[in-house]
């Protein structure tokens, strides 16, 4: 009965500490009866809903009805019939997250519970100075925690904690973590650099530090939030990755004090974790965009309409020069060719003007005028104006006024009516979007990132792979491990310090799009997660990737002369 019900849900919340306000209560009750499910297996519809409740930002444990409606509709009215059929009618199989959205969700990994807890409301900010100067030194301490918390997880680091004094084992110091020779079975504890730097040199440290340098030749420095100690990389062994200047690395090795630094034998990356870890581990927190309080991967009609998603992909194509009169053929003859089975979404990345128009003096005009080729083309191919949903994402050289990343849409001044085409009945639109851009399809999450990123690496590298390496592999393992879109120092890769949370991969997406134009075409796969690059699109014969989202693969295609 509901009496019954009632007295369970209120049991429930008071095990926790909490407390239901009545119309709190009825709003609940009210659910369950609509949905059906208060009858079928109440119990457990309690135990996901208070689950759900203890990961909101609660003002006091009296939970007020305004703090879980929405909540209420998305846990208990996601399985009833009219819900089902809103999403198959209103929802677009695509979904485009700006990263200067204010609705964005914003976490921080809490070292007390372990878990990502509601970072602070902040106001989008417009330049590095109005951020302030404790945003800078949140964005330092932020990519630290987030990779040890991760490297807590990881075999041979379960639950040490180099922050906690007393706390901290390895089984077999960095070789048995990312693998190696050097070290195996030394039994290294993961230490911090002040704990280091008073250790003696018969005492062999594993350490998780930023690499820094200083303005002289060779001087390499190891720092975390506790200090900072000069590296001696002379008899040091580097295993696989870009190991460069802003990257979080494991060093093993001791602390000579008549040296004043710190002898590395061994360096390495710290190793990625398969999203599915990370969820379970961290919960299931919306960390990626949108309105839902739970991520996508969770909602059970996301995964039946994915599905069902036989006849769907999408499309990727990186440095669309659009004051190049052949690239500008070869895309009409593309978009002909998908006339008849047009694609869901169509990914188009700059920079949108060729070497030479960048360099113009009347560059803004020459964007602005193939802006309008583009739309030209677009509105003459039918089936992708009204079915498809175009994203343009602006490369480096198309936000000359913002350095910063992200690096905001291009401006309606420049684009002119292209983004204001509304939605079609068929799911046809034109999205301007930032740089990262986060897309949603169903359940799977896609984060797609211009920028020449494996040049810079490779510029500030301490070590880089072998000559013959295949070096697609360093760079993804790279960018994966560090969980970060830009793992350089803040003078080489500037960041907006408020929005550094938008280029953090945690969890890491189901696809990745790196398209780097001075980096070969590639399809990897690492830590489950697919990474790509399309390459430019008329350097390398004019390819593009098509992505099956039904079947999780990539498949490269060309437009043949």
């Amino acid at each position: 009965s509901q009496t019954e019900v009632r007295t369970q849900l209120s049991k429930a919340f008071r095990l926790h500490g909490l407390s239901l306000h009545p119309e709190a209560t009825r709003t609940i009750l009210a659910a369950m009866e609509h949905s059906g499910q208060a009858a079928v297996n109440p119990a457990q519809v309690i135990d996901r809903l208070v689950e759900a409740v203890l990961r909101l930002p609660l003002n006091s444990c009296h939970v007020q009805r305004s703090e879980i409606e929405s909540l209420v509709a998305e846990q208990l009215l996601s399985g009833t019939a009219a819900a089902a059929a809103a999403i198959a009618a209103d929802s677009p199989w695509l979904q485009v997250f700006d990263a200067f959205d204010p609705a964005a969700p914003n976490f921080r990994y809490d070292r007390d519970s372990r878990k990502l807890a509601p970072a602070p409301a902040l106001p989008r900010p417009t330049s590095r100075s109005e951020s302030g100067a404790e945003s800078r030194v949140q964005l330092m301490r932020q990519r630290y925690e987030f990779l040890l918390q991760r490297l807590m997880r990881a075999p041979g680091f379960a639950d040490c904690d180099p922050l906690t004094v007393g706390v901290g084992g390895v089984t077999g110091g960095v070789s048995g973590v990312i693998g190696g020779s050097i070290g195996k079975g030394s039994g290294g504890a993961l230490r911090t650099v002040e704990f280091a730097k008073a250790s003696g040199p018969d005492k062999q440290l594993v350490v998780l530090g930023m690499l820094t340098r200083s303005a002289e030749p060779n001087r390499w420095f190891l720092e975390d939030p506790t200090g900072v100690m000069l590296l001696d990389v002379s008899r040091c062994r580097f295993n696989e990755g870009i190991l460069a200047e802003g990257c979080h690395v494991l060093a093993e090795g001791c602390y000579r004090q008549s040296e004043a630094s710190f002898l590395m034998l061994e360096a390495g990356l710290p190793p990625a974790e398969r999203p599915t870890d990370t969820r379970a581990a961290l919960g299931s927190l919306n960390t990626f965009g949108g309105p839902a309080t739970t991520c996508a991967r969770l909602d059970a009609r996301l995964g039946e309409r994915e599905r069902s998603s036989h006849a769907h992909y999408l499309v990727f194509v990186s440095d669309l020069w659009l004051d190049d009169s052949e690239v500008m053929s070869k895309l009409s003859l593309m978009l002909t060719g998908y006339s008849d089975s047009p694609p869901t979404g169509l990914i188009l990345c700059g920079d949108f003007l060729s070497p030479v128009g960048r360099h113009a003096p009347d560059r803004v005009e020459q964007l602005r005028t193939g802006l309008r080729r583009l739309q030209a083309l677009i509105d003459s191919c039918k089936p992708v104006q009204q079915h498809s949903t175009v994203v343009l994402i602006p490369g480096p050289s198309d936000c000359p006024l913002s350095p910063l990343l992200p690096y905001p849409p291009l401006s309606e001044a420049v684009a002119g009516d292209l983004g204001q085409q509304q939605q079609q009945r068929g799911g046809g639109r034109v999205v301007l979007g930032s740089n990262p851009c986060r897309l949603q399809f169903c359940t799977q999450e896609i984060v797609v990132y211009r920028q020449q990123l494996c040049e810079k690496l490779c510029r500030q590298a301490l070590s880089c792979p072998a000559e013959g390496d295949e070096l697609s592999g360093h760079f993804v393992r790279t960018v994966l491990s560090q969980g970060h879109l830009s793992p350089l120092p803040l003078h080489v890769s500037p960041v907006l310090w408020n929005l550094d949370r938008t280029l953090r991969l945690c969890p890491l997406p189901d696809l990745l799009v790196l398209a780097d134009s001075a980096c070969r075409h590639f399809q990897l796969r690492h830590a489950d997660c697919l990474c790509v690059n399309p390459g430019c699109f008329k350097e390398s014969g004019f390819s593009f990737h098509v992505y099956l989202p039904r079947r999780r693969e990539i498949q490269s295609s060309c437009i043949a002369d």
